[in-house]
């Protein structure tokens, strides 16, 4: 599979999740906030659910964009599949963190018992050093992919 095919199924089930994600995310809160009253609260417990609604989103038009970018691109180097590869793996890793945030903070706020500030703690069981190693992990990938497939761009689009 050519790289402009790779980068436009990744970018079509990124939009697919995306809008599940949504459906996910009002469904969800709708039924964890019945015990939050404050509208403020229910803003900030579900800003991360929200939030990762976008991104799913927001990657794959990134990912739809590359892909028309690279569409008569035929070969690539190996160095250059490991950016897509660090592309498509980061990205992944960085939705499905931020989804799972998403849904444990909202949880925790149906209970009524515990503060933003508590619940963000107990991500990961309480491990702050596997949360951050987890968001590490999943950022610098998903970086280096973004900036080297940028990079990569093909030179007859004159970007350079």
């Amino acid at each position: 599979m050519n790289i402009s095919k790779k980068l436009f199924v990744f970018g079509l089930i990124l939009l697919i999740f995306g809008i599940i994600d949504g459906v996910i995310a009002r469904e969800w809160t709708r039924f964890t906030f019945r015990n939050v009253e404050s509208l403020e609260e229910q803003i900030l417990f579900g800003f991360h659910l929200f939030i990762s609604h976008g991104h799913f989103i927001l990657f794959g038009l990134l990912s739809l964009f590359l892909s028309v970018l690279y569409k008569n691109q035929k070969e690539s180097s190996k160095n250059f599949n490991l950016f897509v590869w660090f592309f498509i793996v980061g990205c992944t890793l960085t939705l499905v963190l931020s989804f799972y945030k998403g849904l444990f903070l909202s949880a925790l706020a149906g209970t009524g018992k515990v503060s933003l500030f508590q619940a963000d703690e107990m991500l990961f069981s309480g491990n702050k050093i596997l949360r951050s190693l987890a968001y590490t992990i999943a950022h610098v990938p998903m970086g280096a992919g973004i900036i080297g497939l940028f990079y990569k761009a093909p030179r007859s689009y004159n970007i350079y």
